[in-house]
């Protein structure tokens, strides 16, 4: 009844492809709204990247900051 490890659970594969959705949609909200939170755009890209940082979503940090 062992599974190869090659085989990937069904529900893994469903959560993981729900999370990669849902940062979809973070760093496309994050890349409409920081150039309107300050007057200076790089200050509110900046702050995009903090309030990212602070929510622990690393993946889309390191998208913005690039």
């Amino acid at each position: 009844m062992d599974k190869p490890s090659g085989d990937a659970d069904p529900l893994k594969q469903y959560l993981r492809a729900k999370k990669k959705e849902a940062l979809g949609y973070i760093s496309a909200s994050a890349k409409l709204v920081a150039p309107f939170i300050e007057q200076d755009i790089f200050v509110g890209y900046d702050y995009v990247c903090e309030a990212l940082k602070a929510a622990s979503l690393p993946e889309v940090e390191s998208e913005m900051e690039i």
